[in-house]
């Protein structure tokens, strides 16, 4: 029973039991005591070894030092107040109480038992209160202010610190237990008597009251004085902190004393000259300011020379934290205070002001500030104007289309402004521009040459015009600039800038390189047309003899054969006559709707067929036709693609891609505004060099072994008339494209299924026909053909003897059944002046125009101008016979 009460009782109690027998070394800890550190009898040995873990092996000495003094010194108990570690590391504060309880054989104790009690809340009470005390007495002891507490009913002092023993010069212990009218001289006693009765009976507080005190050797002391009432234990107590302000009376009284001269001289200054002060407790007082303050901030000197709060209030809204962060960091750095801020006055509105000032730190710690403050509004207003001009400038450069940049001169001629046009023109961006100069972007020669334009520019001093520079573009490759460069002159007279202009120049240097092929191509144009005029007259003398020879050999005969290979070279001079006749101003094109994808297919059939290059033609089907020259056009497309399948000797594919494309107005190809298709021609051949891309279209260039340089210039040529483009873009080793761009035509494509069939006429007598030719060669292989044939011929070698002949038959009324004429006569009238006159005499003539310019409209369109028929020249005697076959109706009989 005793022993169940006794286990209850551990149970319930707050304190920890413990008993330790010093035999075993084994521990008994009451269920209290487990509860306090965490641990278990069920999983934790407790022993000697334990009790040892448990207590913080800071308090082990003084723990196990208690321990053995009350066993050495054989008392009965001890209690020590020690930490103890639980078992999540948690540090508890407990007191132990021991006792000895048993004692072995030889007297020494075998047993002691004791509680524990946790006193950690009382411990850290109390740990934070000798850390406030510390705190308050290294404060109040501390303190550069001298303090006084005294009995608000008694007026008697209670305490005081050792700045208050200072200032007093007497020990605390001879101020204390004295009545506070001891701080003041005597003919002031009374008076702060009253005063301090008057703060106790309001509970008032009092911030800086200005006071004397009087010190033991006699010196009278100005202080200004914080009050506040408070209670301690119930007892009121007057809390006084006195701050001697001797040094900042005098400083003041000195600095008033310099204020007339200071008045006479601010009279001179475009502005307020001030000095300012700034206590220790951030009081702000401006105790001297020269008569311009009214002007500046419209405040009279005495409203701000013991409080500046009325400058303070002038502030703009939303400058006032900007300007009290200057002041308090040039305060606390002792540096230059310089601002430009904004105020708002009741007269004259808002205004911007500058203010300087140079800070100085006194003795007593005030800071004081020497400075001006001047209306800056219309410099400001200046500047406003000048900001807006700036940038619009910058506006300006930057939205040029022109290359905008400067160059430093002194800084090695770096880069300091790059526009948006020369980000574009040179094709660099500004961030890899900026801060370089030409050396760490370009090739070493192209950089020379910069830096000595920029030299040269820098020796001149006047402006440098570069009507042509040339630079790379990373993706474009070689531009051409006109550049101008004018030197900026310092205030010392030396060059200190470039400012560089650049203009993109390449387009239309490209359009003057087109302008000049084109009018080189006219002037070679006209040459060969005279020329392939000539040559075709007397290619119309051989193959028309030879024709004429054939008739009268069977076809077994030996010369028959090579009659045939002369009229066949005859025939290849005359395709290159014709080529020649492409460049005449004659050779104009006779346009009709084609259809793109017909003379396409036509051609690359006809041109591929047997060889070891195929096509592939990729036209859209709704490609609208074109309005051009179908048989120009034809050869054009033949050339191309004899370059490209020449191009592949071992065989390859040509690709042929079309479109429908718009073109504007000032576009590079200097073609009119309009729709085109734009047609593709490429090949993966050898490719073609950059310095002969610049001269493949020019007559007679060639690479080629037997090649005649004109396919191309024709080619060029024909597209020129037409009004359209062709370009090359080619690369070695890689390939080349051919790009067309043709007019698209507004009509539809009419094809003729067959043509005009003629009836050849011949061996019938009475027929006389008219040849007007200027070659006497042509007048007698014509005659000569003609009379074999049965017609009567009549030759003259110009218009005027035409008209005359034909006026005559016509008087004797023996009409020519036919005239053949040549449309040119050197010197002399042509066919085509003469047709009229003929005409005129006889409405129904049947006239046929001939003609060496085989590509002249009027053989095209030969009704138009009242002929019957055409005979381009070189012709057979088979193309007489069709010809006189056109004009002549099979019904007529003469």
């Amino acid at each position: 029973m005793e022993t169940e009460r006794y286990k209850l009782i551990l149970d319930v109690a707050t304190e920890g039991f413990w008993d330790w027998d010093l035999k075993t070394g084994l521990a008994y800890l009451s269920p209290r005591f487990c509860e306090l550190i965490g641990y278990s009898p069920d999983d934790t040995i407790f022993d000697s070894t334990f009790i040892k873990q448990i207590v913080h092996p800071d308090d082990h000495q003084q723990v196990f030092g208690v321990f053995i003094d009350q066993i050495r010194e054989k008392r009965n108990a001890s209690v020590v107040e020690h930490r103890i570690i639980a078992r999540e590391g948690t540090v508890l504060w407990v007191e132990s109480r021991a006792k000895i309880v048993e004692y072995d054989e030889q007297g020494g104790p075998s047993r002691l038992v004791g509680t524990i009690v946790d006193i950690t809340d009382r411990k850290q009470a109390e740990l934070r209160l000798q850390k406030s005390e510390e705190s308050f007495r290294l404060t109040f002891e501390g303190a550069s202010d001298a303090i006084f507490w005294a009995d608000a009913a008694t007026g008697m002092i209670i305490n005081c610190n050792r700045a208050a023993e200072e200032m007093l010069e007497t020990p605390r212990e001879e101020i204390i237990g004295k009545h506070q009218t001891c701080l003041h001289p005597p003919d002031l006693a009374e008076h702060f008597a009253n005063q301090f009765k008057t703060t106790v009976a309001l509970h008032d507080q009092v911030d800086n009251a200005e006071a004397i005190v009087l010190s033991k050797s006699g010196r009278r002391i100005p202080v200004h004085i914080k009050h506040s009432l408070t209670s301690v234990g119930g007892r009121d107590i007057m809390l006084g902190v006195f701050r001697d302000v001797s040094v900042q009376k005098q400083t003041e009284e000195e600095l008033r004393q310099s204020h007339t001269m200071l008045n006479n001289l601010s009279l001179q200054v475009p502005g307020v000259l001030f000095q300012a002060l700034i206590y220790q407790d951030g009081h702000i007082s401006i105790p001297y300011s020269s008569e311009k303050l009214n002007e500046i901030y419209e405040l009279s000197q005495d409203c701000v020379r013991k409080n500046a709060t009325a400058v303070f209030e002038r502030f703009h809204p939303d400058d006032r934290d900007r300007i009290f962060a200057g002041i308090f960091e040039a305060t606390k750095n002792l540096t230059r205070w310089e601002c430009e801020y904004r105020v708002l006055l009741p007269r004259q509105g808002m205004k911007w002001l500058y203010g300087a000032a140079l800070p100085q730190k006194l003795d007593d710690g005030t800071v004081v500030f020497y400075g001006i403050v001047m209306d800056i509004s219309e410099r400001k207003q200046t500047e406003e104007t000048l900001s807006h001009s700036q940038k619009l400038l910058s506006s300006i450069l930057e939205n040029a289309p022109l290359a905008f940049f400067v160059k430093d001169v002194i800084d090695q001629f770096r880069v300091i402004l790059w526009n948006r046009s020369a980000e574009k023109i040179f094709g660099i961006p500004a961030s890899e521009m900026l801060g370089k100069n030409a050396h760490d972007l370009w090739p070493k020669e192209q950089a020379d040459s910069f830096l000595a334009d920029d030299l040269a520019t820098v020796a001149s001093r006047v402006l440098s015009d570069i009507p042509e520079e040339v630079s790379r573009h990373p993706e474009k490759g070689t531009i051409y600039l006109h550049t101008r460069k004018i030197p900026l002159i310092d205030s010392r007279g030396d060059v200190s800038h470039i400012v560089v202009i650049s203009e993109d120049i390449t387009e239309r240097r490209m359009m003057q390189a087109e302008l000049v092929k084109s009018h080189k191509l006219e002037s070679l144009g006209v040459l060969a047309g005279g020329i392939a005029h000539d040559f075709n007259n007397i290619l119309t003398g051989i193959i028309g003899y030879i024709s004429f020879a054939q008739k009268f050999l069977d076809a077994s005969h030996r010369s028959a054969a090579i009659l045939l290979e002369a009229k066949n070279a005859a025939y290849r001079a005359a395709e290159l006559a014709r080529q020649l006749l492409t460049f005449a101003k004659g050779g104009a094109p006779i346009k009709t709707a084609v259809s793109v994808q017909h003379i396409m297919k036509e051609s690359a059939s006809f041109v591929l067929r047997g060889s070891n290059v195929l096509s592939v033609i990729e036209l859209p089907d709704d490609l609208p036709a074109l309005d051009v020259d179908e048989g120009q056009i034809i050869q054009v497309l033949h050339n191309i693609i004899i370059n490209a399948s020449q191009a592949m000797p071992g065989g390859g594919t040509i690709n042929i891609t079309g479109e429908m494309v718009t073109v504007d107005a000032g576009n590079i190809m200097s073609l009119s505004a309009g729709r085109y298709v734009r047609l593709t021609i490429s090949d993966t051949g050898c490719g073609i060099s950059e310095e002969n891309q610049k001269r493949i279209f020019d007559p007679y260039f060639t690479t080629k072994t037997g090649g005649s340089g004109l396919g191309l210039a024709t080619a060029h040529s024909i597209v020129s008339k037409h009004g359209g483009y062709i370009g090359v873009h080619s690369v070695v080793g890689t390939g080349t494209s051919f790009e067309l761009l043709l007019p698209v035509s507004e009509n539809k494509v009419v094809r003729e299924d067959a043509g005009m069939s003629s009836e050849a006429v011949g061996g019938q007598s009475g027929f006389s026909v008219l040849v007007m030719d200027d070659e006497q060669l042509i007048r007698d292989m014509s005659c000569h053909m003609m009379n074999e044939m049965g017609y009567n011929v009549q030759m003259c070698a110009n218009g005027e003897e035409a008209i005359a002949l034909y006026k005559t038959a016509m008087d004797i009324g023996s009409p020519y059944s036919a005239v053949i004429m040549d449309l040119t006569i050197p010197g002399g009238m042509g066919g085509r002046e003469a047709a009229k006159h003929i005409l005129a005499i006889d409405p129904n003539a049947r006239l046929i125009v001939s003609s060496g310019y085989s590509t002249d409209p009027v053989l095209a369109e030969f009704a138009t101008f009242g002929f019957c028929a055409s005979l381009p020249k070189p012709y057979t005697l088979d193309g007489i016979t069709k010809a006189l076959g056109a004009a002549l109706p099979a019904t007529q009989q003469r």
